[in-house]
């Protein structure tokens, strides 16, 4: 009457529950790992989203300035741009260069910063057209990349003046 079965009182083994818990470790180590890629992509996706923010703002801002101005540098490769910018209280001479790995416009006196300390400007240079008969331009060859090293970019653009007071 009071006999037990065996049957019904039998446990987990110690390998059952070894190889219970290695598929459990796998399991947590690879939802680690996915959750670390992930990570590591979306800071990516985020130091080259402000990298071209960045650079985009600084060449707009370039162009917009180059279109409407007089190109004083001559032909050639130039590290520096130097423009006669005709603004509504006169003309106002400005100079595009590198600074401390950032690109720099400096105005009557006055410089300032077109790229934010989170981007490293590698190298720029300016080929220059500006001879007889021919429409002044200025092209912007440019290496830039964030601080942390995340993302890198190469730009390129030409501008022509709209100066015809030569």
């Amino acid at each position: 009457m009071f006999q037990k079965s065996k049957k019904h009182n039998r446990g987990y083994t110690l390998i059952e529950i070894l190889v219970a818990l290695s598929i459990f470790v796998l399991v947590i180590l690879s939802v680690v790992e996915i959750t670390g890629l992930l990570l590591r992509a979306q800071r990516k996706a985020i130091a080259q989203q402000v990298l071209q923010e960045n650079v985009r703002f600084a060449l707009e801002r370039m162009t917009k300035e180059i279109r409407m101005s007089k190109i004083n540098t001559p032909s050639g490769v130039s590290p520096s741009l130097n423009i006669t910018a005709h603004k509504e209280s006169g003309d106002i001479n400005v100079t595009y260069a590198l600074s401390s790995n950032r690109l720099i416009r400096v105005a009557g006196g006055a410089s300032a910063f077109l790229t934010s300390s989170a981007v490293s400007i590698k190298s720029l240079n300016f080929y220059v057209v500006n001879g007889l008969n021919q429409q002044p331009r200025a092209t912007i060859v440019l290496k830039a990349e964030t601080t942390d090293g995340l993302a890198e970019i190469r730009v390129q653009t030409t501008i022509s003046s709209r100066d015809y007071s030569i």
